[in-house]
C-alpha cells in the first residue's frame, strides 16, 4: 500500500525541521522551567514535534510551503510537542500518596548466635 505524502519531504525540507526541531530542544532544555529528558531526548522530541509540526499545518491546514513557513511551522510544532511531554513528565513524577502502612511481622526471638572471638581473646591473652 502506497500513501501519498501530503508534504514534499525534500532534503531543504528535512534539514529545516531537523535544525527547527533541535533549536527547539536546546531553547527547552536552556530554559529548564520543567523537569526534561536531557538535550538528546529533548531533540528526539523536538524533531518528532517538528515533522507533526510541517505535517499539521501545511497538509491539513494549507499553510504555506516556503523555507520560512516550514521553519516556523515546524518550530512550532516542535514546541507544542515539547511542551506535553513535559507537562506529562511533571505529572508522571509527581509525588503519589504513601501505601498503607504492612502489618508488622512476627520476628522469631532466640538467644543471639556468639560472636566469632580471636583467638588471642580465648587464650586469655
Amino acid at each position: 500500500m502506497n500513501l501519498p505524502l501530503p508534504v514534499e519531504l525534500s532534503l531543504t525540507t528535512l534539514l529545516i525541521i531537523a535544525i527547527a526541531g533541535g533549536l527547539a530542544a536546546w531553547k527547552a532544555e536552556h530554559a529548564g522551567v520543567a523537569p526534561g529528558f536531557g538535550l538528546f531526548g529533548d531533540a528526539v522530541v523536538g524533531i518528532f514535534g517538528a515533522f507533526d509540526g510541517v505535517w499539521a499545518l501545511q497538509a491539513k491546514w494549507g499553510a504555506g510551503t516556503g523555507p520560512a513557513a516550514t521553519a516556523a511551522a515546524a518550530l512550532v510544532g516542535a514546541a507544542v510537542l515539547l511542551f506535553v511531554a513535559r507537562q506529562f513528565a511533571i505529572w508522571w513524577n509527581r509525588p503519589r500518596p504513601a501505601a498503607r502502612p504492612t502489618p508488622a511481622v512476627a520476628v522469631a526471638t532466640g538467644p543471639r548466635p556468639e560472636r566469632p572471638v580471636a583467638r588471642a581473646a580465648r587464650a586469655g591473652r
